[in-house]
């Protein structure tokens, strides 16, 4: 390609100069018209690789900005899969599922990796309440799932970002149904 842009270049070059006197050449037109013509295509396709070069890397940069791409942010973790807090029977349930669960029993998001739903199940609401909001502030986008075991604080619940909520006697046992037949379709 590089010796038909340089014929391409030098044909023009000879057909205008058939037409103008030996003083009306151009000032790079000479016995080496050869080099220059070189330099001219060296320069070319140098000049498009970089600005090619610098539009891929600034479309990388926006594309890390637009993913949230933050030192503090959970994205540059690895995805742990569900976190159970206050139900141990729950965590082993989705263990025997196949799916990686972690059971915590601190009231504390850990900060060790990224989870995709966080189950706050204990029997306490005061509990509930704080591992969801450590959740939240944590990690902005888990789903979580919480037990409510006072009617009266329902809405505080859901101030708090919480997805779905379980009354006090409500089973889990369908919504881990839909949650595995979700993680087996990804």
């Amino acid at each position: 390609m590089l010796n038909v842009l340089k014929d391409v270049l030098y044909i023009k070059l000879t057909q205008h100069s058939t037409m103008m006197t030996p003083s009306l050449l151009p000032f790079w037109y000479s016995e080496k018209e050869n080099e220059v013509v070189d330099l001219i295509l060296f320069l070319i396709i140098v000049s498009a690789g970089v600005v090619m070069l610098g539009y891929l890397v600034m479309c990388r940069i926006d594309h890390f900005i637009e993913r949230g791409g933050i030192l503090e942010s959970p994205q540059g973790r690895a995805n742990q899969g569900v976190l159970v807090y206050g139900a141990p029977d729950v965590a082993e349930k989705i263990n025997k599922m196949g799916m990686k669960c972690r059971n915590i029993t601190a009231q504390s998001y850990p900060e060790d990796g990224c989870y995709s739903i966080l189950f706050a199940l204990s029997d306490e609401d005061k509990d509930n309440l704080a591992i969801c909001h450590d959740a939240k502030s944590t990690d902005p986008g888990i789903a979580i799932v919480a037990r409510c075991n006072t009617p009266n604080l329902r809405d505080i619940f859901i101030n708090e970002g919480v997805d779905r909520l379980l009354s006090a006697g409500e089973p889990i046992d369908s919504l881990l149904t839909e949650l595995w037949g979700a993680d087996k379709g990804k």
